[in-house]
């Protein structure tokens, strides 16, 4: 463990020569300082909505000064509550991101074989990595601090809140970048890499809370306490610790529970990364320093034709000749190109190129079904309601993350030139890639739909709640492939890239639903309550996640009271079959949307290359 860092004192050789060549190589690129930008701009614009929405002036009334710093007393909490969530949120989906491209863009670029062959160890490499990642997180952390500084001049805000807070959204930010790291080591794209580090940050957040209530499901007494799961979950007590000086928690003391949060992630972060360096010195020592090739069967080669007989003549039969005229590829079997070799590559992709997690991963599924059945026979609504949702999500994930990479990948591979000398079209590459990103979904498909016809079958769900899952699937999804298939033809980088989409996904599915919620009340006063309702309902009939909520919700009152119909956005009842009217609006206008991003994504291609 002793370090191979020159001989001299310990605070020159903190940095370390990963450290210094990263840090070094971010402060060059453009990119970093606009995301920096980007940051501090929509943190300022949540501000500014927050204060808008629950300031006197949002109503037009007018005080005297001490009413003025008094109502400022009473908004200066909300702030901080605004601003510690937004840092824990973005921070801690921006960490995973920030090592995610630390050794697989070492692998990409053909220069991990000489960062292995240097005299430093494994545990050097990867604390140089994290710590260069994690430079660049804190100065995001950093920007804030003005106004949460300026807050606590307002009173309302302890000391002592602001510092718990603190230390568990930088313990959670140290775990992200453990994660990522961990991820690239074994990753050979960057999108993999990017959803396997947030997957992973995501189960050790809240993995044990699930697998807690799992247990206590199981059991016919609890075995776990509700307190049992916010010590396990560093979300509920940034939760509690945030508002415990408005709102009382009970027996919680707030530094014993902030404690314990930070302990679980910094815990996990040192497994983690004990787990990183063995990976690293494992790569290292079997000589996995390159991308692996194709994992697709290679063509066995053709015994020698006799003289006078014609090779292709087998190849003219009706049956060859509609087979070469399939564009599709099965993954792993097919060989037959076609007329779209772009497609048959990107559809020839399989979604884990180990056979062995696979197995693991349809072997958990079936348990998880099994049990399912035997418990309730899937006739819990809220167990619907969870697994549609995480099955949209990991979806969106999945194609959003493989789209994104599309084109940047093929730069960073420097195959984009190869790519675009070829006679295809700009369509039929954009379409390509956009299809064989959208095929990586099919597990979800599988496992959401799946569980549908079961509960179906056992006759615990109806036709339209499998139809409207279906199609809000379909486009949902789409949506997240289009806009990481534009994105990939934007920005330079994969990581850009896919950073822009899962922000611009997020902005959109979470951020928007919240500023409403935090200005409703000034809409009211403008508009009237009634017309209020209605325009919020009219915004969420285009919210994929929010239709999916309703469809369950109908689901659950049927099962429960027989009752056909769902209380719409607060704008009224409607029955369940009405109901499809929505999603199918829903549904057109996010495929719409869908079909003018890879429109435009055809049109800048043209642009880039000078082709049809």
């Amino acid at each position: 463990l002793r370090p191979t860092w020159p001989k001299a004192p310990a605070w020159q050789r903190l940095a370390g020569p990963i450290i210094a060549k990263d840090i070094a190589r971010a402060s060059r690129r453009a990119g970093t300082y606009w995301t920096r930008v980007g940051v501090l701009a929509i943190l300022l614009g949540v501000l500014s909505l927050t204060v808008y929405g629950l300031s006197d002036g949002a109503y037009g009334q007018a005080g005297t000064t001490m009413t003025s710093l008094q109502k400022l007393q009473q908004i200066a909490p909300r702030l901080v509550v605004v601003t510690i969530w937004f840092e824990f949120v973005v921070l801690g989906t921006m960490s995973a991101g920030a090592t995610a491209m630390s050794i697989c863009g070492e692998r990409r670029a053909g220069t991990l074989w000489a960062l292995l062959a240097t005299p430093m160890q494994s545990w050097e490499i990867a604390l140089g990595k994290i710590v260069a990642g994690g430079a660049q997180i804190l100065i995001l952390g950093l920007l804030p601090l003005p106004v949460l500084l300026a807050v606590r001049v307002f009173g309302g805000v302890s000391a002592s809140s602001l510092v718990l807070s603190t230390a568990i959204i930088v313990s959670t930010c140290i775990t992200g970048l453990v994660c990522g790291l961990f991820a690239s080591i074994g990753a050979q794209k960057v999108t993999q890499a990017t959803s396997g580090a947030v997957s992973m940050l995501a189960l050790q957040q809240f993995g044990a809370a699930l697998l807690m209530g799992i247990v206590n499901l199981s059991l016919p007494t609890q075995a776990f306490s509700p307190e049992a799961f916010v010590w396990v979950t560093p979300a509920s007590v940034l939760a509690i610790v945030s508002i415990s000086e408005s709102v009382p928690f009970g027996t919680f003391d707030a530094l014993s529970l902030a404690g314990a949060a930070v302990s679980w992630n910094l815990v996990s972060a040192g497994l983690i990364f004990a787990g990183a360096c063995l990976r690293l010195r494992r790569a290292a020592l079997r000589g996995d320093v390159a991308l692996r090739p194709s994992t697709t069967k290679k063509k066995k080669a053709a015994p020698a034709t006799p003289a006078g007989i014609n090779p292709d003549a087998e190849a003219q039969t009706p049956t060859k000749a509609r087979k070469r005229g399939r564009s599709a590829a099965i993954e792993g079997h097919s060989r037959e190109v076609a007329d779209n070799p772009v497609l048959w590559r990107e559809w020839a992709t399989p979604l884990l190129r180990s056979r062995v997690y696979l197995w693991f991963l349809w072997l958990g599924l079936i348990v998880a079904l099994g049990y399912d059945i035997a418990k309730d026979g899937v006739s819990e609504t809220g167990v619907h309601g969870v697994v549609n949702m995480i099955g949209m999500v990991a979806g969106v994930l999945v194609v959003a993350t493989a789209a994104s990479g599309s084109f940047t990948s093929e730069r960073e591979a420097r195959t984009f030139d190869i790519l675009i000398s070829t006679p295809l079209s700009a369509r039929r590459l954009v379409m390509g890639k956009f299809w064989g990103a959208y095929r990586r979904s099919w597990l979800a498909f599988v496992v959401v739909l799946g569980h549908g016809v079961v509960s179906m079958a056992l006759g615990n769900m109806k036709v339209l709640g499998l139809v409207y899952t279906a199609l809000l699937m379909m486009s949902t999804i789409a949506l997240g492939g289009a806009l990481g298939m534009f994105m990939s033809l934007v920005a330079k980088t994969t990581q850009r890239a896919t950073g822009a989409t899962l922000a611009l996904l997020g902005a959109v599915w979470v951020g928007l639903p919240l500023i409403l919620g935090i200005t409703s009340s000034s809409w009211i006063h403008l508009f009237g309550s009634k017309v209020t309702d209605w325009a919020i309902a009219a915004l969420a009939t285009f919210h994929p996640f929010a239709m999916m909520a309703l469809v369950i919700d109908g689901l659950d009152r049927q099962w429960r009271s027989g009752r056909g119909t769902v209380d719409y956005f607060g704008a009224g009842q409607v029955s369940y079959l009405d109901l499809g009217v929505g999603i199918f609006l829903s549904g057109a206008a996010i495929i719409g949307l869908c079909v003018g991003l890879l429109r435009w994504s055809e049109s800048k291609l043209r642009a880039m290359t000078g082709r049809l």
